[in-house]
């Protein structure tokens, strides 16, 4: 981790997003109504397809639920050969969607999960389902179309990490 952010983080680890690339309204918490249509879209057609893909890799995820998400986590290893570092990280922070409703949720928050979700459902060739997230949040926020490469966690995937 760079001397920058563990100085960001060290002061709250809490403002991580405070070190990442931001504009002016990205710390606006997203409605409510657009967080219960991400987290009922996330439930009934994301997740299921992602344990899908992952059940023809690791037959752990033929039989997992939200519900096992939302207790366990994926718990993927960090370097897998049969996905991308890139999914890997991408599938690790998704998990932060899980649950979204009871949760504080910015528009920062949403651009870098949301931007997550679009490329794990392009990733796993389901093409339809990156076009309909983007539709319900297109009104709210743009998702970020690449990874932040100034995001710390990164590192955690042998991901390189812009200062």
């Amino acid at each position: 981790m760079s001397y920058f952010y563990s100085q960001c983080l060290a002061k709250n680890p809490d403002d991580k997003a405070l070190c990442l690339k931001h504009e002016v309204g990205d710390f606006d918490l997203v409605p409510a109504n657009l967080k219960k249509e991400i987290d009922d879209f996330v439930q009934i057609k994301f997740w299921p397809s992602v344990f899908e893909y992952l059940g023809k890799i690791f037959p752990k995820f033929r039989y997992f639920s939200v519900a096992d998400l939302e207790e366990d986590g994926l718990n993927l290893p960090v370097n897998i050969e049969d996905i991308t570092r890139e999914l890997n990280y991408d599938l690790f922070n998704a998990e932060d969607i899980v649950g979204l409703p009871d949760s504080c949720f910015r528009k920062i928050d949403g651009k870098s999960i949301v931007g997550s979700v679009i490329r794990i459902c392009k990733a796993i060739d389901k093409q339809e389902l990156a076009d309909q997230i983007y539709q319900i949040v297109e009104k709210c926020f743009t998702p970020d179309e690449h990874q932040d490469p100034t995001d710390p966690d990164r590192a955690d995937f042998g991901l390189r990490v812009e200062l």
